[in-house]
């Protein structure tokens, strides 16, 4: 089977940024997004749409029908959930699952540790085939965003909030990352 992939993309600068890295190593890549019921949802979908069509892929928008409570702004097993499920729909037909994690967050869903754990169970449900490729994950934000300067990555189409529905709050981790970065939504 050829190298390819199915990026989780939630519309923000680590999800892209992983997309292109991906696309400049020759992965076929798809996109795949999932409204587990956050607040952002809707304008999350309008980024990754954004960015999938900006980049030429095919991307998908599905419902994660498990409710994922939120404890200030974390989501309780988020990242654990949204690649298991993508594993279970869409596992047999990729070599890779993408997740844009990177260091400096507070997340135990953010962590080297929790992606050798995943592994694991993947390792078990697809016999070793199916790799979780997280290779942002020992990144600060300030690389990644130079490694997004660097190859001139749209960061304008993205979206990076935990709590605005339709505009950025400007006060969860994810628009503070941003502003410390000079960056506006």
């Amino acid at each position: 089977m050829a190298r390819n992939i199915l990026i989780l993309m939630g519309g923000g600068i680590d999800s892209t940024a992983l997309l292109h890295y991906f696309l400049l190593r020759d992965y076929a890549v798809r996109g795949l997004h999932y409204d587990y019921g956050q607040p952002t949802a809707a304008a999350e979908q309008r980024a990754v749409k954004a960015v999938a069509a900006y980049y030429g892929i095919e991307v998908g928008l599905q419902n994660l029908p498990v409710p994922v409570r939120r404890v200030e702004y974390e989501f309780a097993c988020r990242n654990a959930l949204l690649v298991l499920a993508a594993a279970a729909a869409h596992g047999h037909q990729y070599t890779s699952i993408g997740l844009g994690i990177h260091t400096g967050t507070p997340y135990f869903d953010c962590s080297r540790v929790f992606i050798q754990h995943l592994q694991s169970l993947l390792d078990g449900y697809f016999q070793g085939v199916l790799q979780l490729q997280a290779p942002f994950v020992d990144l600060t934000k300030t690389e990644i965003l130079s490694f997004c300067h660097a190859e001139k990555i749209p960061l304008e189409m993205t979206f990076s909030c935990e709590i605005g529905p339709k505009h950025p709050c400007g006060v969860c981790p994810s628009c503070k990352d941003r502003l410390a970065n000079g960056l506006n939504h």
